[in-house]
């Protein structure tokens, strides 16, 4: 009986060796990232609340700030900040950013730096209006961002 188990065992074995060898992998599909976000968007309004809820409303439309988002997963944000009383966004120069492939409820997710922003757009075929929400408790900027497309993206960048 031992020798008709160890038999069992091996022909088993083979089987399932052969079996799992014989099977094609499939190739995977390399994951799409969004790109919409490219280009040269203007940050129009900041939108917070204080340390007591009350809410924020900062309009930054005449302050010409850029978010100008490059291929190359580098933001370089651009204007004047210098005479706006407790600026909300994020700081001039270069920033590292991810845009992450897939969306959540309709929400795509976006890393700033460190912070984890959800961001949405008004039309998802030609956008022109982009709102970047920073929620989570452990990000330094916290708000919703609004910025207005300036241009299409072009590969220039």
């Amino acid at each position: 009986m031992n020798t008709k188990h160890i038999a069992f065992t091996v022909i088993l074995s083979l089987l399932i060796t052969v079996s799992f060898s014989s099977c094609k992998k499939e190739e995977i599909e390399a994951e799409e990232y969004p790109t919409h976000h490219f280009g040269k968007w203007q940050l129009v309004a900041v939108e917070y609340r204080t340390e007591t809820f009350e809410l924020i409303s900062a309009d930054y439309s005449h302050a010409n700030i850029i978010y100008d988002f490059r291929e190359n997963n580098i933001l370089v944000v651009s204007g004047e900040i210098e005479d706006i009383e407790d600026y909300r966004g994020h700081e001039i120069g270069e920033h590292p950013y991810k845009a992450f492939p897939i969306p959540t409820f309709n929400l795509w997710t976006m890393k700033i730096e460190g912070d984890i922003l959800s961001y949405s757009y008004n039309n998802y075929v030609l956008p022109s209006v982009m709102r970047l929400n920073s929620q989570q408790p452990d990000n330094l900027l916290k708000g919703s961002f609004t910025l207005e497309r300036m241009e299409e993206f072009a590969n220039n960048h």
